[in-house]
């Protein structure tokens, strides 16, 4: 039902249909010889916009630059659809640093009452 009721708002929206941008998933993943999955980025493209779904690599990996090559990749993608922005959340037990460390900037934090802080990241140099 809900994919029905998306299509439906977004379709009918008469100022998003001026601004009507193919919707794209995007998967980049980091694999090993034997095929496992030691990493990966997903995002969606909509509205000339990036929005980062998850980021994870391999504890065995961290640090030495697989991360920032994912967000290459992902930022590459979203050049060439030229989108106008990236952006993602986090929360402050996922490494906010990193992503600012990597050109993003914090737009938000949000004091949630489980999980500590949340952070709503863009990155505006596309």
């Amino acid at each position: 039902m809900r994919p029905k009721f998306r299509k439906n708002f977004f379709e009918y929206d008469e100022f998003l249909l001026l601004y009507k941008h193919p919707v794209k998933n995007i998967c980049f993943i980091l694999s090993d010889e034997e095929g496992s999955i030691l990493g990966g980025i997903t995002g969606t493209i909509f509205w000339y916009s990036l929005h980062i779904d998850s980021l994870w690599v391999d504890e065995s990996l961290r640090g030495k630059g697989y991360g920032k090559e994912l967000l290459t990749n992902i930022e590459n993608i979203a050049r060439e659809n030229r989108c106008k922005l990236i952006q993602l959340d986090t929360f402050s037990f996922q490494s906010p640093t990193f992503y600012q460390k990597n050109g993003f900037e914090c737009q938000i934090v949000i004091l949630h009452p489980i999980l500590l802080k949340k952070f709503i990241l863009s990155f505006l140099r596309l």
